[in-house]
């Protein structure tokens, strides 16, 4: 117990003695960190706003056997072949 409570007095020593160094160093903790949290969330919105657009491509144009014959101006109808 005792050596802990040296480890700290001579912690709180040195970040005493270097105050510019303490600073900088918790000032790059959280840039880092919160560079860490803004990259996260701009991945997470990319990931549903895309996610999104194929959804609704989805509904907008099915594809498969049991959609019928395309109507005139349909956007979703492939172009016939020449």
């Amino acid at each position: 117990m005792r050596s802990l409570l040296l480890a700290v007095v001579i912690a709180a020593r040195a970040i005493a003695r270097n105050r510019l160094r303490a600073v900088l160093t918790v000032l790059g903790i959280l840039i880092g960190v919160a560079a860490v949290v803004t990259i996260t969330a701009l991945g997470a919105g990319a990931r549903d706003s895309v996610g999104g657009q194929i959804q609704s491509i989805g509904r907008d144009c099915p594809r498969g056997p049991e959609r019928g014959g395309g109507v005139a101006g349909d956007p979703c109808e492939r172009p016939s072949r020449v």
